[in-house]
């Protein structure tokens, strides 16, 4: 056994935008509109958003709230709330509905782009019309194969959903994995193994949370024989140790 510290899954965050605006209810529906184009698109992994909002109170005030909806190019569309919390200053947030469909967006933009594994189609379960702190709700990813990967949305903190992953690795947590099984294998055989002779794959690799085994690849720096190899975690979260075991013969 070695240790290995650090999460190995992977995460995405959306946060509300905030902005300063003018005093009209014009100024701030073109700045609501203006802020999903643009930074929420970026945070949900889109190149493009469009988005339309109702028309705030003419002369609108601490507390005046209007909605706005953001739409995909795949025809999804994100219920939005904007309230005035200060002057001169707005937060837009999604609604229960419209979390769920932000969830959806970052499982296919920012966690597909972070798991290498091309294209995702995600859908979550239903979270509450009105979020509290703490709440949470599964979502599933699917790739073109077939793989399931599984997710959970989280509100965190106020105006703030933490996705992750939950039995997926990723590729940075590979080459580190894959590192130090080579160094236990070398301190086991006491013969130079080779960090590049050790693979689990190019991309993230979708883990069974009952066994927690990742299946590898080790060939002979010698024969150039393939052997299957395993890494097993701890942990797949916040991993401690990992062992690995190597087949006794090599591939036919």
């Amino acid at each position: 056994m070695r240790r290995h510290r650090g999460s190995t899954l992977l995460s995405a965050v959306l946060v509300v935008l905030a902005a300063c605006a003018g005093t009209s209810g014009k100024d701030y529906q073109e700045l609501a509109v203006a802020g999903i184009k643009t930074k929420l698109a970026k945070q949900l992994g889109f190149g493009k958003l469009g988005a339309k909002c109702d028309t705030p109170p003419s002369s609108p005030k601490v507390g005046d709230t209007f909605t706005c909806a953001a739409s995909t190019a795949g025809g999804k569309e994100i219920e939005l709330v904007v309230r005035i919390d200060k002057k001169d200053h707005v937060y837009v947030h999604p609604t229960g509905k419209g979390w769920k469909v932000a969830a959806t967006a970052l499982a296919e933009g920012t966690i597909a782009r972070q798991a290498g594994l091309g294209k995702l189609q995600a859908s979550c379960d239903g979270p509450p019309d009105s979020m509290s702190i703490g709440d949470s709700f599964a979502c599933t990813a699917t790739t073109t194969d077939g793989t399931t990967i599984e997710l959970v949305a989280t509100y965190d903190k106020k105006d703030h959903v933490f996705v992750h992953t939950t039995n997926l690795v990723s590729r940075a947590v590979l080459a580190k994995l894959s590192a130090r099984a080579v160094q236990l294998l070398e301190q086991q055989t006491g013969q130079k193994l080779g960090v590049d002779n050790f693979t689990c794959g190019d991309t993230a690799v979708v883990v069974d949370p009952a066994t927690k085994k990742i299946p590898c690849v080790l060939t002979s720096p010698t024969s150039g024989a393939k052997y299957d190899a395993t890494i097993t975690l701890d942990s797949l979260e916040n991993p401690q140790s990992i062992d690995v075991k190597v087949a006794a013969t090599p591939r036919a």
